[in-house]
């Protein structure tokens, strides 16, 4: 029987291998099992994690764009099918510290035991301690 509450989607919903904030690109890399046909299955969930409105959504041949809105600040969700990358981006070099936020709001989507998030500097630290 339905009690004719809304129930919002479980963040956890999202499994997420990687994240990595490239603070010169002004964007957050993710790493994930997306389907380009049911990209929707992905994004929806995501944006919901984290706090995000979808305003936008666009797609074309290889890829998908979705404009999101969070607090005020504009953000760009795109998956392109053929280099399977996707990556949360902004133009506006103020929505930084929004950027690193989300990061905190990713953490709990992490699947896979041996990936992280990290910084873009947290990557080339590690990239020297191995030489």
């Amino acid at each position: 029987m339905n009690s004719g509450s809304f129930e919002k989607k479980a963040p956890n919903s999202v499994a997420i291998k990687n994240a990595q904030l490239d603070d010169e690109a002004l964007s957050i890399l993710i790493s994930a099992n997306i389907d380009f046909e049911r990209f929707e299955a992905f994004a929806d969930p995501l944006a919901l994690a984290l706090d995000c409105e979808v305003r936008e959504r666009q797609w074309g041949a290889d890829r998908h764009q979705w404009l999101l809105n969070f607090e005020g600040s504009q953000l760009w969700l795109n998956y392109e099918f053929y280099g399977d990358i996707c990556w949360i981006s902004t133009e506006t070099q103020a929505d930084l510290e929004v950027l690193e936020y989300l990061m905190t709001l990713l953490a709990p989507l992490i699947t896979s035991p041996n990936s992280s998030i990290c910084t873009a500097q947290d990557a080339s630290n590690k990239a020297k301690n191995d030489l």
